[in-house]
């Protein structure tokens, strides 16, 4: 690129950020403004800075101007267009040179994730729309692949890197993570994350500093407790899934409910020893839990068992969430079941990237309502994001050095994803 066209578009771009940011904000404040109008915007403004540019010689500034315009429109025209556009683009340029341009673009798609964010604009990675490169094999999400992070420290950018964070391996032994299972969040932003194996569960603040650990009382000295799940209520009450084992007697399942102070409220056995896994709870107060991989069960606040649904329809289902509407959501490998609140079924949708034999987890974000699913193959973490009635809005993946098994997943209150792994003893927050 000539040292022409890279000055005006510093410049061009420093003005946006500058001077038109005011404009931008009122227009994107105003309603929902689509990329067709976001893309005028961006051109209109350029317009108006043909003007005010007399440093460079107006010749070759008008020339490099009409050529940042008809770029901004090619882009659009090739992704507007199906991906075989892309497979002609990626066709003209090779690995080395596809490596410079994710290098050269990834500082604009940072400039955008900055003015949204000084604009006051939410850019959870459950709802953000993700910035994705397509390599001919698999998207790339551009801010949070390892991999381009890895790029951008031998190009020595990695400052513009905006990574997901962990938590739960630092500090003394006792605050760190061992085999975390299952993961909350309450509305203080704390992450409330059992262990499986000790029965202890770990709290900590929003930042991930440890805060707090409490153990569940047993009255079983020679038993077992191993955690499944946590969750919360409308009022920050700890509800926590657990396995009872005690030797010479079949296994049975509990749950805990605790005030939001960690003091023991009560416990329930539920009525049968299938294995249960996943929990969630309603602003009213139902508890509702999967046995068997098959079946939904609902308990009342009481912890009496109120009915069971969706036999003969689950079969491989792994978690489950409750809509603001109070629609039930049951997560299968490849999909989402839909319930009422009264166990009536509703409606199905298949995932847009299923992994077959790959654990789904799922959570609701009630900011917006969107249901979040989370799933992995090998070293790839998949995120994506429904409206409540299955219609699919986006979807984004990064890909870590280490394997996942999903075993948990949370939303912070500003609808970051946080997810817990059998294959690592931290908590990942994207």
């Amino acid at each position: 690129m000539s040292s022409i066209v890279l000055a005006v578009f510093k410049h061009t771009i420093g003005l946006l950020v500058n001077k038109g940011r005011d404009k931008v904000a009122k227009q994107l404040k105003d309603g929902d403004v689509t990329d067709q109008k976001f893309r005028s915007l961006i051109v209109r403004d350029i317009d108006d800075v043909k003007s005010s540019l007399d440093g460079l010689s107006r010749k070759d500034l008008l020339t490099s101007i009409s050529f940042f315009k008809e770029g901004i429109e090619l882009l659009y025209e090739v992704f507007d267009k199906p991906k075989k556009g892309l497979q002609a683009v990626r066709g003209l340029v090779g690995k080395e040179e596809r490596r410079k341009i994710i290098c050269n673009v990834y500082p604009v798609n940072l400039v955008i994730y900055d003015v949204m964010l000084a604009l006051g604009q939410d850019l959870s990675f459950a709802i953000y729309p993700p910035h994705v490169v397509d390599t001919g094999k698999e998207d790339v999400e551009l801010l949070t692949d390892e991999r381009v992070i890895k790029i951008l420290r031998k190009q020595g950018i990695e400052h513009c890197c905006v990574t997901p964070w962990s938590f739960g391996a630092a500090g003394e032994e006792e605050q760190q993570l061992k085999e975390p299972w299952g993961i909350t969040t309450n509305s203080n932003g704390e992450f409330i994350v059992g262990e499986y194996d000790n029965g202890c569960v770990k709290v900590f603040d929003r930042g991930g500093k440890f805060v707090k650990h409490f153990s569940l009382p047993t009255d079983e000295v020679d038993s077992k407790l191993f955690i499944y799940d946590v969750a919360t209520d409308i009022n920050d009450n700890i509800f926590v899934l657990t396995e009872l084992q005690k030797p010479g007697t079949k296994r049975s399942w509990w749950v805990y409910k605790l005030t939001k102070t960690a003091d023991l409220h009560h416990t329930f056995r539920l009525r049968k020893e299938d294995w249960s896994r996943g929990l969630s709870v309603s602003d009213a107060g139902k508890i509702l839990t999967l046995r068997n991989t098959r079946a939904v069960e609902e308990y009342d606040t009481n912890g009496e068992f109120v009915r069971s649904f969706g036999e003969g329809i689950l079969h491989n289902a792994s978690d489950i969430t409750i809509a603001n509407d109070g629609h039930i959501m049951v997560g299968n490998f490849d999909g989402v079941h839909i319930f009422s609140e009264h166990g009536d079924h509703l409606n199905y949708f298949q995932l847009q990237n299923p992994h077959l034999n790959s654990v789904v987890r799922l959570t609701y974000l009630r900011a917006g309502g969107h249901v979040v699913v989370a799933s992995s193959m090998k070293q790839l973490l998949h995120v994506e994001t429904y409206a409540n009635d299955g219609k699919f809005e986006r979807s984004a993946q990064i890909r870590r050095e280490h394997s996942y098994w999903l075993k948990g997943i949370a939303l912070t209150t500003d609808g970051r994803v946080a997810v817990t792994s059998s294959f690592s003893t931290e908590v990942l927050v994207m």
